[in-house]
């Protein structure tokens, strides 16, 4: 976290086995969230099957997504992502 907080990019992207939400009850995932926050970064979350999309692997994946304020297409994309997931499940 301390790269992005020096960089400062617009975008950030994390991905991760699901297996990190259960560790120490969501400590990192939790830490992850509460410091992007505190970067003033909106952000969202979500599991998706890396295999859909041509991974050669087929477990879930945990994904955190970060957004500068300024970038107002990043809800967009957020709501683009839920709907898809719910609609091709």
């Amino acid at each position: 976290m301390n790269i992005v907080e020096y960089l400062k990019p617009k975008f950030v992207l994390m991905e991760n086995v699901v297996d990190m939400l259960k560790m120490a009850k969501g400590y990192l995932a939790r830490f992850a969230v509460g410091r992007l926050l505190q970067m003033n970064y909106q952000v969202r979350n979500g599991m998706m099957a890396a295999g859909a999309y041509g991974l050669a692997q087929f477990r879930l994946r945990f994904f955190l997504w970060g957004a500068l304020p300024s970038e107002v297409k990043f809800l967009m994309f957020s709501l683009c992502f839920i709907l898809m997931n719910r609609c091709c499940s």
